[in-house]
């Protein structure tokens, strides 16, 4: 099991070597990460060989340290899980929200982050993450390749946060930019719809 937890986190540090999003990529070791953490802590806790002061000690700190660690990791986790529900809202939903009120129902959008927008809405989409458009995968970090291939799927707008593809989205028209403060305040940025073609292209 030991094996399989670290030979999974080597072969996410290696292939996809980012922490965005709290590490969610690295949910499937956490089971069996925790599983070991908490056998070998109940094991050192309840331990007894010979009893004396330090190994006492040793088990007590252990002890109040995990339930201190415990409490901080639920304050922790639940500022940050509402710091991201409110980016979602704000963001996403917003986005996704304007997209089913002020776009065709023909249009044909490219999207990075489809979670809100394929909820909310009916349009066909463009995966820029591959999820429901796997031909996206092999270029996926490649904007010119993505541009062309946008172009000839006839993608009508696009949809993404700019930082994710400055190039992509340089000297695009914005159409419309999310007016959601808490991604900002975290650091990040607006999501915007551009138009990426007109009728006559």
């Amino acid at each position: 099991m030991i094996l399989w937890a670290l030979g999974y986190v080597m072969i996410y540090a290696l292939r996809l070597p980012v922490t965005y999003q709290h590490g969610r990529y690295l949910m499937p070791a956490m089971p069996v990460f925790y599983l070991v953490g908490w056998v070998g802590y109940a094991r050192f806790i309840k331990e007894k060989l010979t009893f004396n002061r330090v190994e006492w000690l040793l088990s007590k700190v252990a002890l109040f340290s995990g339930i201190l660690v415990w409490a901080g990791f639920i304050i922790l986790g639940a500022r940050a899980f509402s710091e991201d529900v409110a980016i979602i809202n704000t963001e996403m939903v917003d986005t996704a929200f304007w997209v089913n009120e002020h776009l065709d129902q023909d249009a044909i959008i490219a999207v990075h982050d489809i979670g809100a927008i394929g909820y909310y809405t009916s349009l066909r989409m463009i995966d820029l993450a591959g999820l429901i458009s796997p031909d996206v995968i092999p270029i996926m970090r490649n904007e010119h390749a993505l541009e062309e291939y946008l172009s000839d799927n006839g993608a009508d707008y696009l949809i993404v946060f700019p930082g994710w593809y400055p190039e992509l989205s340089r000297d695009l028209q914005i159409v419309y930019r999310s007016k959601g403060v808490f991604s900002l305040t975290a650091g990040g940025e607006n999501m915007t719809v551009y138009l990426f073609s007109t009728p006559d292209q």
